[in-house]
């Protein structure tokens, strides 16, 4: 089973230094004044590195205050796992930014030194890259204390990252990616898939000849609710056919979506449960097409499921044995996390696996897709940056 999640590789953007300099991101919180829950706004999101930067906005993968009147300024001191001959402290804002009022660092020797001490009120801003040098610095530094000032009780700032580093020259942090074969281009599918209404979740058959796709509320949506239906597309040389609605029984009146498609076609795993009895239910289902078109879905056993948000998303790997999800639970990282899940010999499911804080934030991870290689996990994250 390791050896299986060992090989799972996903795509991600991650954040790092440019020009030739040593760069620590704090790897210990060693106390704080509040924060506004454990997991999202909770202090551990300021270890590693920043999870919005350069785009820095609102995210629950960042350090934020708790409002008190009791307490009129906030601090945070954190601690590297590597101390060195700092020159610069980092520390990126990512929402309200000015908030700082004193930065400490302190040395091997657990000595307190002021670099920073801020002159005048705050002068609050948009998110930003906040770089304080340390003027003539001789000694490894292994902790850092930033004060704040009182937050405010509505809009209270955000705190995603602090670093230290080695080179007293710019500071620059951008994105690491991959190249993109479209050049970042996305190409419209045309009017006979898309229409005036939203067209989401497009799963493409192993043959890349039919498009299934989630389509919402359309007025050819089955049920009173025209909540969403299952639609497909097929590819013939020249271009996609107009896109028909599958039908009953995959359709129904409650929210219909394909998560994967067989390699032949005639399996599909769908979202939710089509038994009666658990109508609108969450879970996943697996649906066999026969002779006379789609047989009734059944649902998936996966021991101990659990999903405490609305959404959940579902990948099946070719020959059906992995099965990942994005769901959210109680000890799971704040939203929605991605998760494994591995065919046991009576066809049953085991307990999801976290695939662990390399992959998952405080943000949502989701819509997980397991390349037909089973080792390139592609999914979808507002908790790294890009």
């Amino acid at each position: 089973m390791s050896r299986v999640i060992a090989t799972i590789i996903g795509w991600m953007a991650f954040v790092c230094i440019v020009q030739a300099q040593e760069i620590q991101w704090a790897t210990e919180v060693v106390s704080f004044s509040s924060e506004k829950s454990p997991k999202a706004f909770g202090a551990n999101q300021l270890l590693g590195k920043p999870n919005r930067y350069p785009n820095p906005s609102f995210s629950t993968c960042a350090w934020s205050p708790e409002y008190s009147e009791a307490r009129v300024s906030e601090y945070v001191h954190v601690g590297f796992a590597s101390p060195i001959v700092a020159k610069q402290i980092v520390i990126v804002e990512n929402n309200n930014s000015g908030h700082i009022t004193a930065i400490y660092v302190y040395d091997s020797n657990n000595k307190e030194r002021m670099v920073y001490n801020r002159s005048g009120t705050a002068t609050a801003g948009a998110g930003r890259l906040f770089v304080v040098g340390i003027k003539d610095n001789t000694l490894p530094i292994k902790a850092v204390k930033v004060l704040f000032d009182q937050p405010e009780r509505l809009n209270t700032y955000q705190i995603d990252a602090i670093g230290i580093t080695t080179g007293s020259g710019p500071v620059v942090l951008e994105i690491n990616t991959i190249d993109d074969p479209l050049n970042n281009k996305a190409e419209s599918l045309g009017n006979a898939v898309n229409s005036a209404f939203d067209e989401v979740y497009p799963v493409i058959s192993p043959d890349g000849k039919t498009l299934y796709f989630d389509r919402k509320v359309h007025p050819d949506n089955i049920g009173t609710q025209k909540n969403d239906d299952i639609w497909l597309s097929r590819f013939t040389g020249a271009g996609w056919t107009s896109a028909e609605n599958i039908g009953p029984p995959l359709n129904n009146e409650n929210h219909n979506f394909i998560c994967s498609i067989s390699p032949d076609g005639n399996t599909a795993l769908v979202g939710n449960s089509y038994l009666p009895a658990a109508a609108q239910g969450t879970g996943v289902s697996m649906a066999r097409k026969t002779e006379s078109g789609w047989a009734l879905p059944q649902p998936v056993k996966i021991n101990a499921f659990q999903n405490l948000n609305q959404y959940n998303e579902f990948s099946l790997s070719a020959d059906g044995a992995v099965l990942l999800m994005s769901l959210e639970t109680s000890s799971g990282n704040g939203l929605l996390d991605l998760y494994v899940s591995f065919r046991q010999s009576n066809n049953t499911y085991s307990q999801p696996m976290s695939l662990g804080r390399q992959l998952n934030t405080a943000g949502m991870e989701m819509t997980p897709f397991l390349a037909a290689d089973n080792k390139t996990l592609y999914f979808s994250s507002n908790g790294f940056p890009g």
